[in-house]
């Protein structure tokens, strides 16, 4: 067998590889997106919502500025908010499914999610799942979103009715 020939062979086995690694990631997320449909679906039958949830500047002092990179934990330095954290325990007492999701570690590439359980644990927050590595972006443009104030905890009753406008219109 001549170099060319091991070199083509060696190069269309990894091609084979990636193939397969490129469907075993595909098939991942098609099993995460069913089961997460399979949610919806059950909490829509009950009459309740799937409420996504970012953590950093909604329901805690958001530590540096959007955008920018902070240290890779620094966010463990957050305050929260106890009125928005109360406020959104209550909407998961009335059987919606929280969900709260984070761009933590996008930055640096680090896997907060345990850092981020704990530190909602210690506060009290209660959820139904927790997710890191939610997109980077500036703005963020939805037909469902519901914009809050970042600088600061706020007014909780604007808080409470910009969440139950939203969730009575869908």
């Amino acid at each position: 067998m001549s170099e060319h020939t091991s070199i083509a062979e060696v190069e269309k086995l990894s091609q084979e590889k990636e193939l397969q690694l490129q469907k075993d990631m595909a098939d991942h997320f098609m099993k995460t997106i069913q089961h997460r449909v399979m949610i919806a679906e059950k909490a829509h039958e009950m009459g309740k919502k799937v409420i996504i949830v970012d953590i950093d500047g909604t329901i805690c002092r958001q530590v540096g500025n959007p955008g920018e990179s902070i240290d890779a934990n620094e966010f463990i330095n957050a305050e929260p908010f106890p009125k928005r954290i109360e406020y959104l325990n209550s909407l998961h007492d009335e059987g919606h499914y929280i969900h709260y999701w984070t761009a933590r570690g996008c930055w640096h590439g680090n896997d907060t999610l345990k850092e981020t359980r704990e530190q909602l644990d210690s506060w009290g927050v209660k959820y139904n799942d927790v997710a890191v590595f939610k997109p980077f972006y500036d703005i963020w443009i939805d037909d469902k979103g519901v914009g809050v104030r970042r600088d600061t905890e706020g007014s909780i009753t604007e808080f409470k009715a910009n969440i139950s406008q939203a969730i009575e219109m869908l």
